[in-house]
């Protein structure tokens, strides 16, 4: 019973390290950081980048996340993060 239970415990170790060491092969080494937004989202849901006019829609929640109320809007930002056009917290979205 007890060399079962080693044999159960090793190959859990060993399941979890190759776990562990196939998730950070898939990690790029070439990401960095190019540009983030200033404040001024409520709590961006999604985004879009648009390549005719080279611009990213965010939408935003405004008030609770899991009750449809109507309230949000969508921003419009450059390709830099920069804001071109944000709708305000009062814009009403269906």
């Amino acid at each position: 019973m007890e060399k079962m239970r080693t044999t159960i415990v090793a190959a859990m170790i060993l399941l979890l390290s190759l776990n562990i060491y196939s998730q950070e092969s898939f990690v790029s080494k070439r990401l960095e950081k190019v540009w983030a937004t200033q404040a001024g989202l409520n709590v961006p849901e999604s985004s879009h980048y648009n390549k005719e006019d080279h611009l990213i829609y965010v939408s935003n929640i405004v008030g609770k996340y899991n009750v449809k109320d109507g309230n949000g809007y969508i921003s419009k930002l450059n390709e830099k993060g920069e804001f071109v056009e944000k709708m305000g917290d009062r814009a009403k979205c269906s």
